[in-house]
């Protein structure tokens, strides 16, 4: 063999070692990349293609998802579509997580949902930037300034249309009928009025009205969720699905658009009659400051309105369905709130300064918000970078369950958790354990925590001391305590039937 065939022989040997090693190379790395993924990542079950674990969650997915975490833990993976999905099944780890980490876990996943409603940039839905930030601070300050203010018409705007329910529970009292109506009529009308003044007859204007319409349709729309959120090419395949929710968004931007345009007409700088012209304020206030990005536009005005009313309207008028149906059954528990509510106040009618004098009326209503639950899983947080969160690895964009069903049913919180017992909210002195207050994760925690939660317990709070103050009320049928899952989670519709208290 000649020195030309052997230096050949060795070019092959060479390029066929450095193939070898490369391909061994590569295949290392992508095995280790699948050991990552695959162990580092949060435990989780197995699902299907395309769907994920969607077909197993069943007619209530909180409680699915906290009985998988009986296997998995407190943190573990799905697929919800086409999004990888942590849930959180504690209160330590959502704490830690929303909390401790606060800055990787409060973005929003890009939904559908949250694209049509302002293009990411709205309250609720918006993408976690140093833009929504300045919106939320903005807003916050102009909702709680109003609310809170002095001579303020918030808690007289309550109180009228709480005489307004009540003439109605009058005329129907002996008779068997569903306070449905009548709580989510009352509660609407509040937050417009809140939002957009209280010198009106909201059963007779136009815009409220087909607000409540458009809100009806919204909740028939999206049902236990919109399913072109988690799987986007469904817009495609049932194109009438997307065009009907776009729809829905356009009647209630066209509703909010056409109040603030009236508001612009008649603004007073020097009288501000409503959170509309608390808005109004800041964007003139601060639309020429760098440091708040310019302040707000039209835009940030409108998207902050439709979260204000949106966020709390549903929320309060369900949770105070669940008040009414749980009290009805449990007469025990009406009594001992009714006879609190006689020695401390009387036959004067409630105010806002009582709340502190009634504490096992509030206990109550903790046990309540507690036991229903209405937002078990709220809005879906999202990662804004990777990171690794109790040793597991969690990639930038993953969507976030909080899943409060399972930590208000703990038992490592609450004893037999599943028993109504508004007692376990009381302490030795008989007043409220803020410390297990604090574990009723309804309106969230931190930086995405509902900015509206002390104006809802101000309408939760004065509606059932005047509506057991007034009243007995028992059920007309043997209750279903199983939610309807849905935006909110609603009880099974029921009768009640009410005699007027001595």
């Amino acid at each position: 063999m000649d020195e030309m065939q052997v230096s050949n022989y060795e070019g092959i040997g060479i390029r066929f070692f450095i193939l070898i090693f490369a391909v061994t190379l590569v295949t290392v790395k992508f095995f280790l990349k699948l050991w990552n993924d695959l162990y580092l990542s949060p435990p989780g079950p197995w699902g299907f293609p395309i769907l994920g674990h969607l077909p197993l969650l069943g007619s209530n997915p909180s409680r699915t998802l906290m009985n998988i975490s009986r296997t998995y833990g407190d943190v573990f993976q799905i697929r919800m579509g086409s999004w990888p999905t942590i849930v959180l099944n504690s209160s330590e780890a959502i704490r830690e997580a929303l909390m401790d980490h606060g800055e990787l876990f409060s973005d929003r996943p890009e939904f559908y949902t949250g694209i049509s409603l302002y293009n990411m940039k709205s309250l609720t839905f918006g993408s976690y930037t140093p833009r929504w930030k300045m919106h939320r601070k903005i807003a916050n300050h102009v909702l709680r300034q109003f609310v809170s203010a002095k001579n303020n018409p918030t808690e007289d705007i309550i109180k009228k249309e709480i005489e307004t329910v009540m003439k109605s529970f009058l005329e129907r009292k002996g008779n068997h009928f569903s306070p449905h109506d009548d709580i989510f009529l009352g509660i609407g009308c509040i937050i417009y009025q809140l939002c957009f003044g209280s010198a009106r007859n909201c059963c007779e204007d136009k815009n409220f009205l087909q607000f409540i319409k458009n809100n009806k349709i919204f909740v028939e729309t999206t049902g236990s969720g919109n399913p072109l959120d988690v799987m986007p090419w469904l817009r495609f395949v049932m194109p009438w699905k997307a065009i009907r929710f776009q729809k829905v968004i356009a009647l209630n931007i066209t509703v909010v658009s056409s109040e603030v345009n009236e508001h612009v007409k008649s603004y007073d700088n020097n009288h501000h009659r409503d959170i509309t012209d608390g808005l109004i304020s800041a964007a003139e206030q601060y639309g020429n400051s760098p440091e708040l990005y310019n302040g707000i536009t039209k835009e940030e005005i409108l998207s902050s309105l439709s979260d204000f009313i949106g966020a709390g309207f549903e929320t309060v008028s369900t949770t105070l369905e669940w008040i009414i149906l749980y009290l009805s059954y449990h007469n025990d528990v009406q009594r001992r709130v009714q006879e609190e509510i006689y020695s401390v106040i009387g036959d004067r009618k409630p105010k806002l300064t009582d709340k502190g004098k009634l504490p096992f009326t509030e206990a109550t209503i903790l046990e309540v918000t507690r036991v229903a639950n209405v937002l078990p899983m709220a809005v879906p947080h999202s990662t804004t970078t990777d990171t690794v969160f109790r040793n597991h690895k969690i990639k930038k964009g993953s969507v976030v369950f909080c899943n409060t069903y399972a930590t208000a049913r703990d038992p490592k919180l609450w004893t037999n958790p599943e028993k109504f017992t508004p007692e376990r909210f009381l302490d030795n002195d008989n007043q409220i354990n803020q410390q297990k207050a604090n574990e009723v994760l309804t309106f969230g925690i931190g930086r995405r925590r509902c900015p509206g939660e002390f104006l809802a317990k101000m309408e939760l709070f004065l509606f059932v001391v005047n509506i057991f103050q007034r009243f007995e009320i028992e059920l007309c049928s043997e209750p279903d305590f199983e939610p309807i899952f849905g935006l909110v989670c609603k009880p099974v519709p029921y009768q009640i039937k009410m005699t007027e208290r001595c």
